[in-house]
């Protein structure tokens, strides 16, 4: 669509910025919200979860 809902100064320095706040995050709570958002399989090896052939 091409649609822009935001302007910054420099794009780099922002996405950076963002990164660092998300990398500050506790890790579980990241990985769940990749989770729900379908960025990541639900089946990443963790023990106890619902791994291959199960």
């Amino acid at each position: 669509m091409g649609l822009a809902n935001h302007v910054v100064a420099d794009p780099l320095a922002e996405a950076m910025a963002y990164a660092k706040r998300i990398a500050g995050l506790p890790r579980q709570a990241a990985e769940i919200t990749k989770r729900l958002c379908g960025r990541t399989p639900l089946t990443t090896g963790h023990a106890g979860g619902a791994g291959a052939g199960s």
